[in-house]
């Protein structure tokens, strides 16, 4: 607003956008009964999985990711909730051409409380968009406890932070690279973990309404 239409800064209020309360960590006694019912509810095969979540559009950069499951063992999947969007068939037909479509599973219709067990119960979640004007996914899978590895296009490093993995959007071998060592490594896995939920805490409804509703109460008082 400011470099493009000149508007003055003191007139731009950031108001942060957030995860809804459904996306928090599984309690422990019950998280591993409650990832197994979901992912049997939705054909979801037992084993190390990648999820990311977005509708199938070109900015989501989902071919990136498909070679990077390439780089990892057979045994890792892929598991993307959202639906065709628009140009997505060159996206499915790189899908087709990647060699890993047996190992890529793509869900649409998932519910929120749906979604935030198969995000408990993803190795990461990936998202390594081109451009994000905030990235809500990354949020709610950092507010479940799952390690995030992002791209740091547009806004994701700013809301990540030090608390996931960033990447370029286009560099494979860095997403590979990263959910190898949260396979591998399990106390940078945990501490990663342990950052996103402090993260994630930043972002609250409560907040961002409370800011909405002193802009407009400052904006309409009398001079």
């Amino acid at each position: 607003m400011v470099d493009k239409f000149g508007v003055p800064p003191e007139k731009v209020v950031t108001v942060l956008s957030a995860p809804d309360d459904t996306f928090q960590p599984l309690p422990s006694a019950t998280a591993e009964a409650t990832t197994r019912a979901v992912r049997h509810r939705w054909g979801v095969a037992d084993g190390p999985y990648l999820v990311s979540v977005g509708t199938i559009q070109p900015r989501k950069n989902l071919p990136v990711i498909f070679e990077a499951l390439r780089q990892l063992p057979e045994a890792v999947r892929l598991l993307h909730v959202g639906r065709p969007g628009w140009l997505c068939d060159p996206i499915f037909a790189a899908l087709e051409a990647s060699g890993v479509t047996h190992r890529v599973q793509i869900l649409q219709g998932v519910d929120d409380e749906d979604l935030a067990a198969l995000y408990s119960g993803a190795l990461a979640c990936v998202f390594p968009s081109k451009y994000e004007g905030f990235g809500l996914p990354a949020v709610e899978a950092m507010a479940c406890g799952v390690p995030v590895i992002a791209s740091h296009a547009g806004s994701l490093a700013e809301v990540v932070q030090d608390a996931g993995i960033i990447v370029d959007p286009d560099d494979s071998t860095a997403i590979a690279a990263g959910a190898r060592r949260l396979m591998e490594d399990a106390p940078f896995r945990a501490d990663l973990i342990a950052r996103g939920v402090v993260q994630a805490r930043r972002f609250r409804w409560d907040d961002s309404g409370a800011q909405v509703l002193r802009e407009f109460k400052r904006v309409a008082a009398p001079e």
